[in-house]
């Protein structure tokens, strides 16, 4: 589990400190100001900065646009997308410092992202890589087959992919990456209620002992519920007390399935981290208590760290709800926009939060 956290040079951090996290961590802001970003750091930290992972992230904001355009790959090299990910959308000086993230207090847990000049020449079936020395950057355009390359760092461990590659394939032999360190599920408002995802979800603790967490969630809600299956069609269907019928879950609204996805994806994260963007979305207010009442519980019960983002006085009363019946578990933060570093996280206690929610003071 993380306690704190420290991002350097990622996206619009320059640099943010966050000293104390707990088992669940809300964020709260107003747009722009770096919610959607902390919670794609800790993607990268949990996934060890895997090339999956990182493109993933320029991909689903569309960073790839230049792909597109006709006779330009946008993964060659200085023209990768991957440059978005570092603060001011650029890689930094070959060498130099570049994104870091991992615990403030242990730099040595840090996962770090730099850029760095190779050689790469054939041996048999495999290539060989060979760094370049900090003063061989300079000469770097007398040098044959210079290649730039993300040297990524975990504590002592290194690893290395080129930028030149047209795709990053896991068997190409150049390439050395790391496994991720944390099993990580994560939930936007694009995924939300996606069969496939839903399916699979599903597929994972369907005749186990976590079903019946499932249901216990979906009761926290609805009592009436009293079993859960999922169609061939990936379409999940409810049994309800004193009715013979099945029915489709999507009959009791769309916030159930909201509701059946969240819990479905606290508990498929045992032993690792769940992500949640806008929590509120597609929830009634009345709801938001009673599933953060879950979500405490079962990250508890399952050892799952959430973090999730709000900018919804509805989410934050919740939240403070359930946070009020055990405070140990839980840290509520807010987000400003800072011209120095990026981002400043101001941390509330459970008082103060809830004396913030008593005089309507704004923290969104």
């Amino acid at each position: 589990m993380l306690n704190s956290l420290f991002i350097r040079n990622f996206r619009l951090f320059k640099e943010l400190k966050i000293h104390k996290l707990a088992r669940v961590n809300l964020f709260a802001g107003k747009n722009n100001v770096g919610k959607s970003c902390l919670l794609e750091a800790i993607q990268v930290y949990a996934g060890r900065a895997n090339p999956f992972i990182l493109y993933g992230l320029v991909s689903d904001r569309d960073e790839d646009w230049e792909t597109g355009i006709s006779g330009r790959s946008a993964k060659q090299g200085l023209n990768n997308p991957l440059k978005h990910l570092f603060h001011g959308y650029h890689f930094p000086i070959i060498g130099s410092r570049g994104i870091e993230i991992g615990p403030v207090e242990n730099e040595a847990e840090r996962i770090g992202i730099r850029t760095r000049g190779y050689q790469i020449s054939e041996d048999g079936e495999k290539g060989i890589l060979r760094r370049l020395l900090n003063h061989e950057h300079e000469a770097s355009e007398e040098l044959a087959d210079v290649k730039i390359a993300l040297e990524l760092q975990d504590g002592g461990k290194e690893g290395v992919f080129l930028l030149s590659l047209s795709e990053y394939s896991v068997g190409n032999p150049v390439h050395r990456v790391f496994e991720a360190k944390y099993d990580i599920h994560i939930l936007t408002a694009r995924k939300i209620g996606n069969k496939d995802n839903l399916w699979a979800l599903w597929d994972t603790v369907s005749l186990t002992d976590l079903e019946s967490e499932v249901i216990l969630g979906l009761q926290a809600v609805d009592p009436g519920i009293k079993k859960v299956a999922m169609t061939e069609g990936r379409i999940p269907i409810i049994r309800r007390e004193g009715f013979a019928e099945r029915i489709p879950l999507r009959n009791l609204g769309e916030g159930m399935i909201r509701l059946f996805h969240t819990i479905l994806a606290t508990v498929n994260a045992g032993g690792g981290f769940l992500l949640i963007d806008e929590f509120e979305n597609g929830l009634h207010w009345s709801i938001q208590p009673k599933l953060w009442d879950t979500v405490f519980r079962l990250s508890e019960k399952l050892n799952v760290q959430v973090f999730a983002t709000t900018h919804s006085k509805d989410c934050v009363r919740g939240f403070h709800e359930a946070w009020s019946c055990r405070e140990d578990l839980g840290t509520f933060y807010r987000l400003d926009a800072d011209p120095e570093t990026g981002a400043l996280a101001v941390i509330y206690s459970c008082e103060t939060l809830s004396d913030a929610l008593e005089t309507d003071v704004e923290f969104r």
